[in-house]
This record gives structure tokens, sequence and C-alpha cells, in this order.
């Protein structure tokens, strides 16, 4: 875990001399981004739906109306 936080702080310095130090992320909204992305709702290893469902931020496509 120490290094993933270590170059967690390489990236955000690396970002700040790019003057990208505005744009906010963290692993936390990475992950949501993959799970949501993925076909699959037992990606993260969640054995709870309520858990799963935390984790559903896409949006569901619908087809224009005519």
């Amino acid at each position: 875990m120490s290094g993933l936080r270590t170059a967690m702080h390489r990236l955000k310095e690396t970002m700040a001399k790019r003057d990208l130090k505005d744009n906010f992320w963290s692993l936390h909204l990475l992950k949501s981004k993959g799970v949501s992305d993925a076909e699959s709702d037992h990606i993260a290893g969640h054995k709870t739906e309520r858990m799963r469902n935390k984790y559903k931020t896409k949006i569901e496509r619908h087809k224009a109306a005519r």
C-alpha cells in the first residue's frame, strides 16, 4: 500500500508541474469507473448486492423518441 501511495504522490506532483493540479480524482473514483463500465457487477469482488449497487454509476441508455 505504501508503494501505491508513493506512486500516487509522484503522479500528483507531476500533474502540479504541468498545471493539472485542479483535476481531482482518487483511486475510489477510478475503481468506480472501472466497475461501472464492466460487463459484470462481480468484478470488484463485493459479496453483497448492496455494495455492488454502490458502484453502479453508469446511466442506462435509451433509444431516442421518434
